[in-house]
């Protein structure tokens, strides 16, 4: 009866709540945009709230380059840990958090950091499920009020879509891009209708738009044409690491998929086992269910040709990252996509080799036994990221866009 009754005054009261905090929201960063130098010419940054390595990276490059700059999450990815990033919400002083029980005291712990945020920073990077009100989402305080919030609070807001953030399935390009979605990330075909809604919002109210290799997917805007965004500090990365050489002649090709299906690799897997039924030394490394500095380790020391993703289209970080290494490359990179970047951006000086999951066996063949192609792809690989993936690069980006200042 107790319990009845304290259920009815809280469905009575909890909209009148939302409401006094969307409303104290508006004055409170009406306030702080009163307070800041409206020509801030050098903005700090905020990236979040998802705990991608790429919000990792492209807040280190910031920082390097002299800007205030910090990476903030809600939780972790199973191939992050707490030294990735600068803020985890879900690790606080009182203990961790489980922020995927709902439970009021996180809702408080967002939105003081929403007001500490809209105070300290002027400019966030973030996805089109939005920064930490979207991660409320309760009453009227959802995604849809953060960029209103941000304005009065004199922000900026630059969108960079990962995946499946934005893949609105019957809008994509390519037939094998939508199969390797459908195959690992089904759920995507279930919620196409609130995803399209939430990037069609953010396409009108972002101040920057950055879709890279996702533009062909009919979103309609791109204000950066890039084959990808992603940035890492090439002075991690050393290119002449010792190789463990248990055999002679043996040449090991490494693949990392985070889901098999999304990548093509029962094909990888397949034309590996028919290469060594042909009597070629060659032996493959699945990098699964591991950290990303435990990927990164494995690559270094045993890695001769990388495997990145056969069936979607373009490439990821750890593409990038094999590029640093040295490695030759394996990609999918085709089509309308291959067309579009190569024509309106860089795409053309990439020297990721085109695979597909038909063309696998082949591509990995010829590779495995010209070690002169692989030895050029190593350093085409390593000067395409030093151009165009490195801190620098980020930066130049931030500059061609007016975003910072050139000086």
């Amino acid at each position: 009866m107790i319990r009845r009754f304290f259920g009815k005054i809280y469905t009575l009261l909890f909209p009148i709540l939302t409401i006094i905090i969307f409303l104290f929201l508006c004055v409170y960063a009406f306030v702080v945009g009163r307070i800041k130098d409206s020509q801030i010419n050098n903005p700090r940054f905020v990236f979040g709230i998802e705990p991608l390595l790429n919000y990792k990276y492209l807040s280190l490059a910031l920082r390097r380059g002299g800007y205030d700059s910090q990476s903030i999450v809600t939780d972790l990815y199973s191939i992050t840990s707490i030294s990735d990033f600068d803020v985890v919400l879900a690790e606080t002083k009182f203990g961790r958090f489980n922020t995927r029980t709902g439970n009021v005291l996180i809702h408080f712990q967002y939105l003081f950091h929403f007001m500490s945020i809209l105070l300290r920073k002027d400019i966030v990077v973030t996805s089109t499920m939005g920064y930490i009100v979207a991660h409320i989402n309760v009453g009227l305080l959802t995604y849809r009020v953060e960029p209103y919030l941000f304005r009065l609070a004199k922000m900026k807001t630059i969108i960079i879509p990962y995946g499946g953030d934005a893949y609105v399935y019957r809008r994509i390009d390519n037939p094998s891009t939508m199969q390797a979605l459908l195959n690992s990330y089904p759920e995507g075909a279930k919620n196409q209708n609130k995803i399209s809604k939430r990037v069609d919002f953010w396409v009108c109210n972002a101040d920057y738009f950055l879709p890279s290799g996702m533009a062909l997917e009919g979103f309609g805007r791109n204000d950066f044409i890039s084959p990808n965004l992603l940035c890492i500090d090439l002075s991690s990365f050393d290119r002449h690491a010792s190789k463990s050489r248990p055999e002679a002649g043996l040449v090991t090709i490494t693949h990392a998929p985070n889901h098999r299906g999304a990548k093509g690799t029962d094909n990888v897997i397949l034309a590996v086992e028919r290469l060594k039924a042909r009597g070629l030394k060659v032996d493959l490394v699945l990098l699964e269910g591991l950290s990303n500095a435990e990927v990164l380790k494995i690559m270094a020391e045993t890695s001769d040709i990388h495997v990145d993703q056969i069936l979607m289209n373009g490439y990821g970080l750890n593409a990038i990252e094999a590029m640093a290494f040295g490695l030759p490359v394996v990609g999918h990179i085709e089509g309308n996509f291959a067309d579009y970047f190569t024509k309106f951006s860089w795409l053309n000086e990439c020297p990721i080799v085109n695979s597909s999951i038909d063309t696998i066996e082949e591509v990995l063949e010829n590779l495995i036994l010209n070690e002169t192609l692989r030895e050029k792809l190593r350093d085409e690989g390593l000067s395409y990221v030093r151009k165009y993936h490195s801190y620098d690069s980020f930066l130049a980006m931030l500059q061609k866009l007016q975003i910072i200042s050139s000086s």
